[in-house]
């Protein structure tokens, strides 16, 4: 099964978004997307692999918003 994570009312919404997600690491390994909100626009990140190989520090820093949602998927 997939994991899906959301948060709501972040300044800082991808790191957290970031960090539900690599805490269900074990739900799936395949494939990973963190899709972020700032109230005009949704920026989507998607990537292959585990989560801690696909964002890093300066990737989670662009992904501006206050809503998030991502996800870990298992083929």
């Amino acid at each position: 099964m997939c994991g899906i994570f959301g948060i709501f009312g972040d300044p800082n919404a991808s790191f957290a978004a970031y960090h539900g997600i690599w805490s269900m690491q074990h739900r799936g390994q395949e494939s990973n997307g963190i899709a972020v909100s700032n109230d005009n626009k949704i920026t989507v990140v998607t990537s292959l692999g585990e989560v801690a190989d696909s964002f890093d520090e300066r990737t989670l820093s662009e992904l501006k918003g206050n809503i998030a949602c991502s996800h870990v998927r298992y083929g």
